[in-house]
């Protein structure tokens, strides 16, 4: 079964697409857009998604938004206690929050659930630098 990679956040009163969620997985390109080869410039080469957001307020290629911020899965999905984001501390609309932030959690669930749980990345050894 396929399951959907990509959110879009709608505000309930104007039906306007505020921002879209995109997960990333093993294989999939991300990154910045090389105009020249038309293709996403990185290749996700880890076993752990990435989640990314833009602002669908905004154009950009190659999601006709623009890219905010990427997030590992397991920063956003094991913090349950939180009740939002700010994605970019000085751009007031890049924050979610209430009932946009419970959805993009169900999103991540809902993707979780399809795919089994995702297996948090190992953590960095800085040990061979001291």
């Amino acid at each position: 079964m396929a399951v959907q990679r990509t959110f879009h956040a709608t505000d309930a009163n104007t039906g306007m697409t505020r921002f879209m969620v995109r997960i990333v997985e093993k294989g999939d390109g991300y990154g910045r857009w090389n105009r020249a080869e038309q293709k996403l410039a990185l290749i996700r080469d880890k076993d752990e998604p990435l989640v990314e957001f833009y602002d669908a307020d905004n154009n950009g290629e190659p999601f006709d938004a623009q890219f905010i911020s990427r997030y590992y899965f397991t920063t956003l999905s094991k913090d349950t206690d939180r009740t939002g984001i700010d994605l970019c501390g000085y751009e007031p609309a890049w924050q979610v929050s209430g009932e946009d932030y419970a959805m993009v959690m169900a999103f991540l669930r809902e993707y979780e659930t399809a795919n089994g749980p995702v297996k948090e990345r190992e953590p960095l050894d800085f040990s061979r630098h001291l």
